[in-house]
């Protein structure tokens, strides 16, 4: 830890990111002097970020912290303001049951149907994910989906072996 907190107290970032489960490790550095940084934005990503830590992180750092939802096949799914925003320039993203099965707005989901359009020529072209989510605006098919906004993603419940 010493290295990484002397590397970031030459480099000061002003939007520093990572998991939450690193990020947390900062806070204790922080509180003690240790650390010197004044960021005016934290990203955490590639892991949940719980309401307790994000607070945590906040009072310490005294900015804004800002979480993005991504994964291999996709890129940045959504990223955070008031809501998750989807970023549906790139990607359509709908909820499905355990079926595969469409699951109306507003109703938690348990799997992610993920259609990349950059690669929407490839034989491949739609990803489940096991993760979960809800829909709160969805429209009522697929092919006509673009969705601004999603509640928080709860997290990847399949299990990784």
């Amino acid at each position: 830890m010493p290295k990484i907190v002397t590397e970031l107290n030459g480099f000061q970032p002003t939007m520093p990111g990572g998991y939450p489960t690193a990020l947390e490790l900062l806070i204790e550095e922080q509180k003690s002097g240790r650390l010197h940084i004044s960021p005016v934005r934290i990203m955490a990503g590639g892991e949940y970020l719980s309401d307790t830590l994000r607070e945590q992180l906040r009072e310490t750092s005294g900015c804004y912290m800002q979480t993005s939802y991504s994964c291999t096949k996709g890129g940045t799914v959504a990223y955070e303001c008031a809501h998750s925003h989807i970023n549906d320039d790139w990607l359509i993203v709908d909820t499905t049951d355990k079926e595969n099965g469409p699951v109306p707005g507003g109703v938690q989901s348990d799997k992610i149907l993920l259609t990349n359009l950059p690669r929407i020529m490839r034989f491949l072209t739609e990803y489940f994910l096991s993760d979960r989510t809800n829909l709160p605006h969805k429209k009522s098919s697929i092919s006509a989906a673009s969705f601004s906004d999603m509640e928080l993603i709860t997290y990847r419940h399949q299990p990784l072996c």
